[in-house]
């Protein structure tokens, strides 16, 4: 179950996500290989982790019971224990939207926990200067 719209207003950070939402369909497909939001929900969560401060959850999602099961990483509110998900329109759903889902309602598994300070491996190596790109290029937008 998702939060009703008035719900998501009143969150402090809601502003921003609409901001890095909207500032990631504008980006270049061939820089970052891949057209928004597929395949980008590392790169967009990291994003937001970066403005907003929002942890940041690597784990799995599954749409329904019958699909597969995929991975995925999404920002997660502690204060609140919402999930706040830019990028699940890559899973069929209605593009051109952002989820923000209780916990306790998600059909989305954690299996680690990267704060904004997340830890350097091979993965990170690979994607983190472009990141550090997308960061800077939406910091001289706002």
């Amino acid at each position: 179950m998702e939060l009703e719209s008035d719900q998501t207003l009143n969150l402090p950070y809601y502003e921003d996500l609409e901001k890095i939402f909207n500032f990631m369909k504008t980006q270049n497909s061939v820089e970052l290989l891949f057209k928004f939001p597929y395949s980008l929900c590392d790169h967009t969560s990291r994003l937001v982790s970066e403005i907003s401060g929002l942890d940041v959850l690597t784990g799995t999602y599954q749409r329904s019971k019958n699909e597969p099961i995929l991975a995925h990483t999404l920002n997660y509110d502690k204060k609140r224990n919402l999930y706040i998900d830019l990028t699940r329109g890559q899973f069929g759903f209605k593009f051109d939207k952002i989820f923000i889902e209780p916990v306790i309602d998600s059909n989305f598994t954690p299996y680690s926990q990267v704060t904004s300070k997340y830890k350097i491996d091979e993965t990170t190596k690979m994607i983190k200067p472009k990141l550090d790109e997308l960061i800077n290029a939406y910091k001289t937008l706002i």
